[in-house]
């Protein structure tokens, strides 16, 4: 699966996403590496700069996931990830990252639309990523982008999970936040119309 995505600021580097491999799995670790740069810059979360998978384990991850996806062009190569597991009917975002050096360019928003496209092909119900609140790339970059946040009371098991495991690591609930967007037919409806009724 491949597909055109935009051009950037060279002016004639095509970008497009496609299907994520094991060998991507060195270049996959480098864009972790640099899209974890900004997070030094914020004292509650800078030691996410160290967390970073190895590329062994990023190479184990591609083998088994038939939905994460890759933005490259043809001067940089792979530029951008979105890991992403198929839960029950869910298409669940394990990470989104986006080289340092090319962000704030759209492509971000290109891979989650593309999950978006694939999630309604699998018959998904939802894509759901978990994320921190506060951080503006995060959550409120999600919640600009038609996502909600989840509800206690309508979260599914493994996101739950997934923030009880994120608890476990020193990141209480206040600062993690667990989201979804339903997948529906009806894209007039606004965000907000959406939300109340999730």
């Amino acid at each position: 699966m491949k597909r055109r995505l935009l051009r950037d600021d060279c002016g004639h580097c095509d970008l497009i996403i496609r299907r994520a491999v094991p060998d991507d799995a060195p270049h996959v670790a480098m864009v972790e590496r640099s899209a974890a740069q900004p997070f030094s810059k914020i004292p509650s979360i800078w030691w996410l700069m160290q967390q970073s998978a190895s590329t062994v384990e990023w190479a184990s991850y591609l083998a088994k996931s038939d939905a994460a996806l890759v933005a490259q062009n043809h001067s940089d190569g792979v530029v951008a990830f979105l890991g992403a597991s198929v839960i029950d009917r869910y298409l669940h975002i394990d990470e989104l990252s986006v080289k340092h050096g090319m962000q704030r360019r759209g492509i971000g928003r290109q891979l989650v639309d593309q999950c978006l496209e694939r999630a309604r092909s699998f018959g998904m119900v939802a894509i759901t990523p978990t994320t921190y609140h506060d951080v503006p790339w995060n959550a409120p970059w999600y919640l600009r982008r038609g996502f909600c946040i989840v509800g206690e009371e309508r979260m599914p098991g493994f996101l739950r999970d997934q923030l009880d495991s994120d608890h476990e690591q020193g990141l209480s609930p206040p600062v993690r936040a667990a989201m979804w967007q339903r997948i529906s037919s009806n894209q007039a409806r606004s965000v907000s119309e959406k939300c109340r009724e999730q």
